[in-house]
């Protein structure tokens, strides 16, 4: 393949035996050098389209939009998720909606698309809301596990009366979406939550209406640390290089033992939640039953047809996929059976890839508005005109606040969750593009096996694309993506195409929500102690923490 792009004029990095570039990649974890900082080297030696090696596997780097928009949508098919992502997150995902291919992947995507409808998303504008209330109130009376008194290192910022928290944000807004996203999937509460809280918000959420007590709950903070302990597990893997070894993550290994500790712990604990809510949709039938002996079946069906829970619409598909299965031929099937492991699979891939994504854009939001302070005023302007007297938001409050939509997505821009798009070719694939230095179409074959990455922080950052690309300018959104973009896949933090993130309105839903009630109720900065280092460990994350300085905002404000 090395050789093959050569012939074809694309350039790249020098191949070291074994470690590839990992050595570049180490130095820069070490050193805590921002992620977008990385391949600014790179970038500007051999432009957007050049290769380099992870480890021993070569692999093309891509952030020219249009090479993007063949790979992601045109010749869709010919691209999967590469091996090295199997072998690093299929032992806690397996092969849910994340990893899996073909017609699996079509029909499971199906099967969950009813979760994101319109009115299911906007019954669950309560349940956001009281969960984000719940939390914003534990930090504001240190009952967190990651807020504690601080001393205020910035005295100019408020007056000496002020009590003010401080409060590890990333850490914090892990919880909450963790909290929104257990209550979305399954109607159960994590363990940071009060039991009055708790109760309070179960009376007024729809789905967790359908939920009762002895509902396993999810215990957010060792959910946090679990998962923090694999994604840096993976980098590990990746960085010595295990990763590249067949079967070398099944070596009783120390590290190996804790990864797999970790990763039946989480999925005993979510297994767990799903028997629980067979049991009560067995109870519900079985009462059904009782009080109308007719139509039993269609009965529970529409109710669970109903629920906004993700686990009801998976255990209605299986319900279905079994029912199809039995009663047509071996000749006419076509949907593979929707077994207890692919319920488990989808399950704790919504679960960890919504409450992940989610929580890295709040936090950078919140960097981003406390090292741009005018846009923080701004916000909290147009906040207190649509919804004086912190009044509670609705879902259509969301769209009269458009300075809200244009700073998640400046932020977005800036520091994309994901931060790269990862493909193997399954085919040849022949790819044009215009080269920038003679203005020429040109032809380029990816081969069959080749690993790409589709870098979003520099295609987010290129200045062929972006005016002012590396400043924090909300007011470019104002006038909408037709007029902000110069190339349709110039901005893609949740992808594009056949495979783009299904949860994309349900995590903008969320994240809106979350800030309005968030700078309604407290103000912050940064703590002095923050250290900037956006590292990626599968998502961007604060490689130092969010450490900030909050204190509740006045009634008056």
């Amino acid at each position: 393949m090395l050789y093959y792009s050569l012939t074809q004029s694309i350039h790249g990095t020098s191949y070291r035996p074994l470690i590839g570039d990992l050595s570049l990649f180490i130095y820069n974890r070490k050193n805590k050098i921002p992620f977008d900082e990385w391949f600014t080297r790179y970038d500007t030696l051999y432009g957007k389209l050049y290769y380099m090696f992870l480890g021993p596997e070569f692999r093309l780097r891509i952030y020219d939009p249009s090479i993007a928009q063949q790979i992601l949508i045109k010749y869709n098919t010919s691209f999967q998720k590469p091996q090295l992502m199997r072998t690093v997150l299929g032992l806690l995902l397996g092969n849910g909606l994340l990893l899996s291919e073909g017609n699996i992947h079509a029909y499971h995507r199906i099967l969950i698309n009813p979760t994101f409808q319109f009115h299911k998303l906007k019954s669950m504008t309560t349940l956001m809301i009281h969960a984000a209330q719940q939390h914003i109130q534990l930090w504001l009376t240190n009952q967190s596990t990651w807020t504690k008194n601080h001393n205020l290192l910035s005295t100019n910022t408020v007056d000496s009366s002020t009590k003010v928290h401080f409060v590890d944000m990333h850490e914090a807004l892990s919880a909450l979406t963790l909290e929104i996203i257990s209550q979305a999937a399954f109607g159960t509460y994590t363990t940071t939550s009060n039991n009055s809280n708790s109760s309070s918000s179960s009376s007024s959420s729809s789905s967790s209406s359908s939920t009762n007590s002895t509902s396993p709950n999810v215990d957010s903070h060792q959910m946090y640390h679990s998962l923090a302990f694999l994604l840096n597990s993976i980098i590990s893997n990746v960085q010595g290089l295990g990763a590249f070894i067949p079967g070398y993550m099944s070596l009783p290994l120390p590290k190996n033992r804790q990864i797999q500790k970790e990763v039946n712990n989480i999925r005993l604990l979510l297994s767990n939640i799903i028997k629980q809510r067979k049991l009560q949709r067995q109870h519900q039938q079985s009462s059904s039953s009782s009080a109308s002996s007719a139509d039993t079946a269609d009965s529970t069906h529409h109710n669970n047809n109903n629920s906004t829970l993700l686990i009801d619409h998976l255990l209605d598909a299986q319900l279905t996929s079994s029912s199809s299965s039995s009663s047509s031929s071996t000749t006419n099937y076509t949907n593979p059976p929707f077994t207890d492991e692919d319920v488990l699979n989808e399950a704790i891939t919504f679960i960890m890839a919504g409450h992940e994504t989610t929580s890295q854009a709040l936090s950078w939001v919140l960097y981003c508005l406390s090292t741009n302070p005018e846009w923080k005023t701004k916000l909290v302007n147009q906040i207190n005109e649509v919804l004086p007297n912190k009044q509670i938001p609705t879902y259509d409050d969301i769209n009269k606040l458009p300075l809200l939509s244009c700073i998640l997505c400046e932020t977005m821009r800036l520091f994309p969750p994901a931060p790269i798009v990862a493909r193997e070719a399954i085919d040849d694939v022949n790819i044009q593009y215009t080269d920038k230095e003679t203005s020429q179409t040109r032809n380029f074959t990816i081969c069959k096996g080749t690993a790409l990455v589709i870098s979003l922080s520099s295609l987010h950052r290129d200045p062929d694309l972006w005016d002012d690309p590396s400043i924090f300018r909300p007011d470019r959104w104002l006038n909408g993506y037709t007029q902000t973009l110069r190339h349709p896949l110039a901005y893609m933090p949740f992808s594009m195409g056949a495979r783009n993130c299904i949860g994309e309105r349900f995590a903008l839903q969320e994240a809106k929500l979350i800030l309005i009630l968030l700078l309604q109720n407290i103000d912050f900065t940064l703590d002095s102690s923050y250290i900037h280092f956006p590292t990626m460990n599968i998502t961007l994350r604060p490689g130092c923490g969010m450490p900030m300085q909050i204190w509740k905002r006045s009634d008056e404000a």
